[in-house]
């Protein structure tokens, strides 16, 4: 019983060390981003829907004509 226990604090300690350190990639990468003005040629979506996700392309591109305008 003791040593199934370990194992399994173990497992849940594995798990958060990869999110944790995944977590702190992204915040590197995002920092770096905003500080250096770059644009990647990618954005990560998620788990959208294709309707949310025509949503927002229809949303950046209305943000792009009022900005012309201006």
């Amino acid at each position: 019983v003791l040593l199934h226990s370990t194992i399994d604090k173990l497992r849940k300690l594995c798990v958060e060390d990869k999110r944790n350190k995944l977590c702190v990639d992204l915040y590197k990468h995002t920092y770096k981003k905003q500080i250096e003005g770059y644009e990647s040629d990618r954005e990560f979506l998620g788990q959208l829907k294709d309707k949310e996700v025509k949503g927002l392309n229809l949303e950046a591109k209305g943000d792009e004509d009022s900005k012309l305008k201006k």
